[in-house]
């Protein structure tokens, strides 16, 4: 292998794990959207520090208003690259695009959410998280739209009853909001209590599914 072949073979196994970030901006939240070629790995308010599932490599998509730079404060220490320099000779490599319409389709998704067009989404998912987490998080999936469950609840339901202290630490690390519906999870009696995204947020997205609020159209 030629020194150039040798250097494009390790610049295109260093982008296998590439990620692509758009920005969508809602009645609740301005959020950004990170996801790579195999599924949604964060759905985040823009204001999050979380270093949750933090990519390496961002390619800034269709992100309205934002700029590349807006999204690489967005993601610190991101590296952002356009379609055409994924490769180094002017071609998009496979998995950035596959990672670009991923963010995208999510992106539409959660409009037509906030816009009440859609009550269930299509997407695939990639949250990194502990085994335990994990577990919460497919519990919390399953509440249906409009409803809630407590933290006890969630605890019952994956078979762990003491656990409500840790399924609400859980319920706060989720990387997914809105998909993932942490927002579904209260506490006892109701009370609004943790949320990644803000109580202001969480309250939001209970009222606009209990039908107490029209969103913005």
């Amino acid at each position: 292998m030629r020194g150039g072949d040798a250097a494009y073979g390790k610049r295109q196994e260093h982008l296998t794990d590439i990620t692509a970030a758009v920005s969508v901006d809602t009645p609740c939240a301005s959020l950004i959207i990170v996801a790579d070629q195999w599924g949604i790995r964060q759905i985040r308010p823009r204001s999050s520090s979380s270093p949750v599932a933090r990519p390496d490599h961002v390619i800034a998509g269709d992100t309205e208003s934002r700029t590349r730079g807006d999204i690489a404060e967005d993601v610190a220490d991101a590296h952002v690259l356009s379609l055409g320099e994924s490769t180094g000779d002017g071609r998009a490599n496979p998995a950035c695009i596959k990672a670009l319409r991923l963010a995208e389709r999510a992106r539409r998704e959660l409009i037509e959410y906030v816009e009440g067009q859609r009550r269930e989404f299509t997407l695939p998912l990639r949250p990194e998280g502990t085994a335990f987490q994990r577990r919460v998080w497919e519990a919390v999936a399953s509440i249906p739209y409009g409803q809630a469950r407590t933290y006890g609840d969630i605890a019952r339901m994956i078979g762990n009853p003491r656990a409500a202290r840790a399924v609400g630490g859980a319920n706060n690390a989720n990387p997914i909001l809105i998909v993932t519906p942490c927002h579904r999870v209260v506490g006892a009696r109701g009370a609004l209590v943790g949320y990644a995204g803000g109580l202001e947020m969480k309250q939001w997205l209970l009222d606009m599914e209990s039908g107490s609020h029209c969103s913005d159209r």
